[in-house]
């Protein structure tokens, strides 16, 4: 009689989500930064002819091998652009534009010469407040970010969808990939609430499934409209009582942005904190406490000032008394800095000679004991070292003291930057 094989019938268990370490590593190929320009513009300040590029930085993910998907306000008003990947400095120019969405701000644009693997997108039925997701962008120009958070929310209306998320979304974010564990796109990042702590949102995958079903049309980046159809969808904000003014609410296509403004503002609001925190730094003339305990707040003023001094821009400077406070405050936190490197060094040749008078103390001790020609030879060394190491540190202080007392001055000698210094509003 033949043996029969009986095999259980059971289920294969479902895909495994992916850890966040892995999640970022296999979708990092497939999404892209987004520079657009709007071409070279010309403007007089104080007799002199000022020429500027105004651009635009965005987010955005492959949908298909040569399409990118973003949100339409990262492109509009451009003439031209590119996409660069995480951690490549090569420039992928912007063919055009194969599909717009301006209700829901989406767009679909097409690259020049370079193909890439699309990122598979979810079901939408399936999205559910409490869902872990993760966001990836480039959030204020820092490519290859990578966020978890939840869906907060779905805000339904008349018009539209939102999903309220609480992972971050900075100017620059706009435009990125919203992920699950698994790895799918459900939303194209958006923006945020100007006001409040997370209140952030995303498009649904629904639309931008709607726009790759629709045949593609390649128009130039020119052509793209710069207004949208038909009046702000309000139903798509949160309520009144969450969002007490329109013009607070949320940083996205349903409220024109003024980049301008926005660069002015945060250039402000960067001085101003190098500023303050130098001040509060310059203020240990004569250190009482551990070096230890102001170490981490010399770093974050050394980190904040270098990237204010890499990312601001002249132009934001706009008139000659506001160029001359930039200089001063560049000068004092040099200044500033050079006096901590000197208490650094004042502390080590502290160290060195306590160090140096333990040694002489046992060099002292091994003689009485031993009594022995050897013994006062390395008694003799041991004298000399803590001698050399006594100056070191009068030197080391004496230092320390001339480079404080010029750099404090220097700090406090910052003017900050006031509504008077503003240029004015251009009109529009």
């Amino acid at each position: 009689m033949p043996l029969l094989l009986l095999l259980p019938l059971v289920a294969p268990p479902p895909a495994a989500a992916q850890t966040a370490r892995e999640l970022a590593k296999s979708v990092f190929p497939s999404v892209v930064s987004l520079v657009m320009s709007a071409g070279l513009q010309s403007s007089r300040s104080g007799g002199y002819l000022i020429v500027r590029e105004p651009r635009n930085l965005g987010s955005g993910f492959f949908v298909r091998e040569d399409v990118v998907a973003t949100n339409a306000h990262v492109i509009q008003g451009a003439v031209s652009g590119y996409v660069k990947f995480i951690g490549q400095e090569a420039k992928h120019e912007i063919v055009g534009v194969v599909g717009i969405d301006l209700q829901h701000d989406l767009a679909l644009v097409k690259i020049s010469h370079m193909k890439a693997r699309p990122l598979p997108l979810g079901d939408p039925a399936q999205v559910a407040v409490g869902e872990q997701i993760y966001a990836v962008g480039t959030p204020q120009g820092l490519e290859g970010t990578f966020t978890p958070g939840l869906v907060s929310g779905i805000r339904t209306g008349e018009t539209g969808t939102l999903y309220q998320i609480s992972a971050p979304i900075s100017p620059g974010s706009s435009g990125g990939p919203i992920l699950t564990q698994d790895g799918k796109v459900i939303g194209v990042a958006v923006g945020g609430f100007r006001v409040g702590q997370n209140l952030n949102f995303a498009v649904p995958v629904t639309y931008l499934l709607s726009l790759l079903a629709q045949p593609p049309r390649l128009i130039a980046l020119e052509k793209v409209p710069t207004e949208r159809p038909g009046s702000p969808p309000g139903s798509s904000e949160p309520p009144a009582a969450e969002a007490p003014q329109r013009g607070a609410a949320i940083d996205t296509v349903f409220k024109p942005r003024d980049w301008a403004a926005e660069a002015r503002a945060e250039f402000e609001r960067q001085f101003q904190a190098v500023l303050d925190q130098g001040r509060v730094l310059a203020g240990l003339l004569e250190p009482g406490t551990s070096r230890e305990q102001w170490r981490p707040t010399f770093q974050d003023f050394e980190r904040r000032y270098h990237d204010f001094r890499a990312r601001y821009h002249v132009h934001l400077a706009a008139t000659a008394r506001e160029r001359e406070i930039l200089a001063k405050l560049v000068k004092a936190s040099d200044l500033l800095l050079a006096a901590e490197d000197t208490w650094a060094k004042e502390i080590a040749a502290t160290t060195e000679l306590e160090n140096s008078r333990r040694a002489r103390e046992a060099a002292r001790a091994h003689h009485a004991r031993r009594q022995s020609g050897v013994t006062q030879v390395e008694l003799d060394i041991a004298e000399e070292n803590l001698s050399r190491a006594r100056r070191n540190q009068e030197q080391a202080t004496t230092e320390r003291k001339t480079q404080w007392a010029v750099a404090a001055p220097a700090v406090k000698a910052v003017e900050p930057l006031t509504p008077s210094d503003a240029p004015a509003a251009p009109p529009r």
